[in-house]
Parts: C-alpha cells; sequence; structure tokens
C-alpha cells in the first residue's frame, strides 16, 4: 500500500494534480521460461496445435468475444508486447459486482475500489482532526485478485489484479462535516498465459491446454495486459 500525507500551508488545502491519481505497485515480471520449450522434431504436434488453436479463435468470434479475440490474436503474434486496455472497457469491467469463483479470496472489483475510496476519506479526516489544517491524503492499495462476470470478461482475462488510488482533500469541521474533495482511478493488470494444471473439467481445459502447448511451441507467447479507468470526482461532507 502506498500512502503520502501532506499538509496544507496559511490554511490553504494542498492542490489535487492530475497525476495523483495514477499511483499503482509496480506490474509483474512476464515469465517467458517456457516460451519454445517442447520440440516438434515431425511437425506433426505443430499442426495439431495449430488447428486447435484456429478452433479457439473462431468461438471467440462466432460468441461475440470481442476483447477476448484481441488478446487471442495479440498472443499468437508471438511478440510479447505489453497491450493496453481502452478505458471504456475497464470501466465496463470494474463495474461488475459479483463473480462466479468459489473462492473468498477473489473479490470483485466494486468491493476493493469502496473499501479504498472509505479508507482514504476516513484516514484524510483523521489527519485533519489531528492537526486542525487542511490535508491531502494519497491512498493506493496493494494488488488485489479481483474477477467479473460478464463473458467477454472472464474469457480476456479470468482472474486478474486491480489497484485503487484514491486522493483526499479534507478541510477541518464538525464531526459529518468536514468539506471533502476527492479524486479516485482504478488500475488493472494480468499476464496472458495459461497453465495446463487449472481444473475447469470441461471444454474450456480443453482450449486451455491448447493454448498452454502454444507457447511451448513457440507459436504463442505470454505477455502483460493493463490499463486504467477513468478518474472520478466527488466532493461533499462527511
Amino acid at each position: 500500500m502506498h500512502e503520502e500525507v501532506l499538509g496544507g500551508e496559511n490554511g490553504q488545502a494542498p492542490p489535487i494534480k492530475s497525476y495523483d491519481t495514477s499511483i499503482h505497485p509496480n506490474f509483474p515480471v512476464v515469465d517467458t521460461s517456457k516460451f519454445k520449450t517442447l520440440r516438434d522434431f515431425t511437425g506433426e504436434l505443430i499442426q495439431a496445435n495449430a488447428t486447435q488453436a484456429a478452433a479457439v479463435g473462431i468461438y471467440f468470434s462466432s460468441r461475440d468475444r470481442p476483447v477476448a479475440k484481441k488478446l487471442f490474436d495479440h498472443y499468437y503474434r508471438v511478440t510479447g508486447d505489453d497491450y493496453v486496455l481502452d478505458e471504456s472497457t475497464i470501466e465496463n469491467w470494474i463495474s461488475e459486482d459479483r463473480h462466479a469463483y468459489n473462492n473468498p479470496a477473489i473479490s470483485t472489483c466494486p468491493a476493493a475500489i469502496s473499501a479504498n475510496k472509505e479508507a482514504a476519506i476516513s484516514r484524510a479526516i483523521a489527519e485533519v482532526d489531528k492537526t486542525q489544517s487542511p490535508v491531502k491524503v494519497i491512498l493506493s492499495t496493494d494488488w488485489v485478485i479481483v474477477a467479473g462476470i460478464s463473458n467477454d470478461h472472464v474469457q480476456s482475462l479470468g482472474r486478474y489484479s486491480l489497484a485503487s488510488t484514491t486522493v483526499v482533500v479534507a478541510h477541518p469541521g464538525a464531526a459529518g462535516s468536514h468539506q471533502i474533495e476527492l479524486r479516485q482511478q482504478s488500475h488493472i493488470c494480468d499476464i496472458y498465459n495459461f497453465h495446463t494444471d487449472d481444473d475447469y473439467g470441461n471444454m474450456a481445459q480443453s482450449a486451455v491446454n491448447t493454448m498452454a502447448q502454444s507457447e511451448e511451441l513457440g507459436l504463442a507467447k505470454s505477455f502483460l495486459v493493463y490499463g486504467s479507468g477513468a478518474v472520478h470526482s466527488w466532493s461533499g461532507s462527511k
């Protein structure tokens, strides 16, 4: 977690800067150690894998999974280059308030975002009550494991990481009447790769196995996916 507490001068609150909400933890490093580790002396494995992978791509196209198809295509370009998701896609995904994973360690995006917002407000109010002077607090979370529920969302990223950053300017006041101004932005990241030890128990696992083997054969390459949502503003009394 990242925290900054900045006091005001001459009764004036520190201004909110445009880059304050861009703070987030470092991105993970992509592990490409499995790339091109499977030898295919006859070419039969490569041919079979390419046929199976093409079927996965057709599935994404026919079932209207536009982002999943874009990430799939990027994987098979074998560049390993980062892929940046657009703001509107992220905003749509992080609004989803449920997921289908039976794991209490996986959060929803709205829950993680709301917790960061409330923690930042509470921290700013506690500091302003102590100093009786305007204060600016920047609070950024660690990466939190999250997931969504819509098909394109799940088939693009599955479980992934979200960090939320909130900057709050608070002014002295009685309980419930502190004047608050805040900005908040969410950031996401994921390593786009596949593992044969996952156990979906259905056709999805067959697709996962194919795509994992693609990297081992040198037909595809893992990469970092990341992006940031819009900056949201709020002001009022707390």
